[in-house]
C-alpha cells in the first residue's frame, strides 16, 4: 500500500484527474520519462524530491486532454521500442487515423519538450 501512497501524492498535487484513461496515460508518460512508477519507488534513497518532480510533471500532463495524452503516449511508446525515428510520424498516422498530421506533430513537440526536461529523472534512474 505504501507504494501507491507515493503515487497518490503525485496526483494530489497535480489537481483532479477526471478519467481513468487520462490517469493511465499520465502514468505511462511518467514511466517513459524515467520516473519510478512501479514497486521501485520503495528502493529510492531520496524520494521526496522525486515525488515533487513527478507531481510537477503530472500537473503539466493533467493540462492536456485525454486525446492529446493518447497521442503523446503512443509516440513515446514507439520511441521506447526499436522503431526508427523517421518512421514514427507515419506509424502514428497509420495507427491513429482519427488524428490530423498537425495534431501528431504538436504531440511530437510536446514529447521532445518532456524528454528534454527529464534531467532529474535520468539522474534518479541511474541511482536505482
Amino acid at each position: 500500500m505504501e507504494q501507491y501512497a507515493k503515487l497518490l501524492a503525485v496526483f494530489e498535487q497535480s489537481a483532479k484527474v477526471h478519467s481513468r484513461i487520462k490517469a493511465q496515460k499520465m502514468f505511462y508518460i511518467l514511466k517513459s520519462l524515467g520516473y519510478p512508477v512501479s514497486e521501485k519507488l520503495n528502493r529510492l534513497p531520496q524520494l521526496s524530491p522525486v515525488t515533487q518532480t513527478m507531481a510537477n510533471v503530472a500537473a503539466e500532463l493533467n493540462g492536456y486532454t485525454p486525446k492529446q495524452l493518447e497521442l503523446i503516449s503512443t509516440i513515446m511508446f514507439l520511441e521506447d521500442q526499436p522503431v526508427r525515428s523517421d518512421l514514427i510520424l507515419s506509424m502514428v498516422q497509420s495507427l491513429k487515423p482519427q488524428f490530423t498530421m498537425h495534431e501528431i506533430q504538436e504531440a511530437t513537440e510536446i514529447v521532445k519538450s518532456l524528454r528534454a526536461s527529464r534531467g532529474a529523472a535520468s539522474l534518479l534512474k541511474s541511482l536505482s
